[in-house]
C-alpha cells in the first residue's frame, strides 16, 4: 500500500484500482473474522475455507447459525436480512453476500 504523500500523485486509473483493492480487503476481513468465530463452533475440526459448508461440514444447528450471524452483525455493525440466508451455504458465499450488502 502506498503512503499518503505518494497516493495523491497517482493517475486516476491507479486510484480506481486502489479503491477496488480496498473492496476486496473487506471480503478478506469478513473471511478472517468468520474463520476466527467459527473456530469455537467447529467441533469436528474441519479445515475452514471459502468452500466450507456451514451446516453440512461444520454441523451448525439453526440456532448456531443465527448466533453466528449475530456475531457478524455486532462485529461489523451491519444488519443481515434473514431472507438471504436460505441462499447461503458456504463461508465464501456468506462473505460475498456481506460484501454485496456493503457496496
Amino acid at each position: 500500500m502506498q503512503d499518503s504523500k505518494s497516493f495523491g500523485q497517482q493517475p486516476l486509473h491507479s486510484i480506481n484500482h486502489c479503491t477496488e483493492t480496498m473492496h476486496m480487503a473487506d471480503y478478506d476481513q469478513y473471511l478472517d473474522f468468520m474463520y476466527g468465530a467459527l473456530g469455537a463452533l467447529n467441533k469436528e475440526g474441519v479445515e475452514l475455507s471459502e468452500t466450507t459448508d456451514l451446516v453440512a461440514d461444520i454441523g451448525l444447528s439453526s440456532l448456531e447459525v443465527m448466533e453466528f450471524i449475530e456475531m457478524i452483525e455486532d462485529e461489523f455493525d451491519i444488519s443481515i436480512p434473514l431472507n438471504i440466508l436460505p441462499d447461503i451455504n458456504t463461508v465464501g458465499q456468506l462473505a460475498q453476500k456481506l460484501q454485496d450488502l456493503n457496496d
